[in-house]
């Protein structure tokens, strides 16, 4: 009867255990985010913007080796994936200095979607823009990071690849030598598939939504690129962008890029529905140079 008691005892600590473990302390780990970045900026170059500008291509380096996980098989429940993908959907960061005072500030901006364990990770090329196009601040006051739920902070090195058009990136950071929690590439989700995502809305960090595709479309207007998207019936918002569209397997099918609001009248001012869009995994393959 102890011995039951004991096993019994054991299972209800190991679901509190779990149930703590996706319990998200918000305030801890953006404390620790900008503890960490502050007590890396002092002399280290690396960090500046200066270097980063100069460290970017507009297509995957030939030479590089990317080392993808194999696609996961077996079904998941929606608490399972999430337990199992939360640590992919890293944190996409900045420390800037306003102009105003001497003190560095923290924002978190949005979401990036881990990929590989050695540091690859694909993020929307709105969030690279300052990088690319050379408007960030580039006196070494300025830090684009990607942070894990520890509050580590891994540095962008370089920008891998970009599309412009599809509003799709590849960055790569420095893991400290830390192992990435990578996400799976998988196949493209059909219309009326489930989908699941792990974002950071609003520095709302690790929320989890779930819904459908609700359409597969290709706009192919003339003299302009086609354009490959998919909308789905899942929640997000500001600071999803750059978060992991997974099938019920685990698999990343797209990523998130924006929301489109449609209106009855001309004069905007009678809102009916919100379609919210993602990049499918195929555009995100093409970029990568994978199939």
């Amino acid at each position: 009867m102890k011995k039951i008691f004991a096993i019994a005892a054991s299972l209800i600590f190991a679901a509190n255990l779990c149930s703590f473990a996706q319990t998200i302390p918000v305030y801890k780990i953006m404390s620790s985010i900008e503890s960490n970045a502050l007590a890396e900026l002092p002399g280290n170059e690396d960090w500046g913007m200066k270097k980063l500008v100069h460290n970017v291509h507009r297509t995957m380096p030939s030479d590089f080796k990317l080392n993808l996980p194999t696609p996961s098989t077996t079904p998941l429940t929606p608490e399972q994936l999430y337990t199992k993908r939360l640590n992919g959907a890293l944190i996409f960061g900045k420390m800037y200095n306003c102009g105003e005072c001497p003190k560095m500030h923290l924002t978190l901006i949005a979401t990036a979607s881990a990929i590989t364990e050695d540091g690859v990770c694909l993020a929307n090329y709105h969030m690279v823009h300052p990088i690319v196009s050379r408007e960030g601040v580039l006196k070494g006051d300025s830090v684009y990071f990607l942070a894990d739920r520890d509050g580590q902070i891994f540095p962008i090195v370089e920008v891998m690849a970009y599309s412009r058009d599809e509003d799709a990136a590849v960055i790569r950071v420095d893991t400290r030598g830390k192992k990435l929690e990578a996400i799976p590439l998988g196949q493209d989700a059909v219309t009326g598939s489930h989908v699941n995502l792990i974002s950071h809305p609003k520095q709302m960090l690790y929320t989890y939504t779930q819904g459908y595709v609700s359409r597969n479309t290709m706009y192919n207007y003339p003299e302009r690129p086609i354009l490959d998207l998919m909308e789905v019936t899942a929640d997000f918002a500001e600071g999803s962008s750059g978060g992991p569209f997974m099938d019920d397997k685990g698999n990343l099918v797209g990523m998130v890029k924006g929301t489109t609001s449609i209106f009855y009248d001309e004069e905007r001012r009678n809102p009916q529905m919100v379609l919210k869009v993602a990049i499918p995994v195929k555009v995100l393959k093409r970029l990568l140079g994978t199939k």
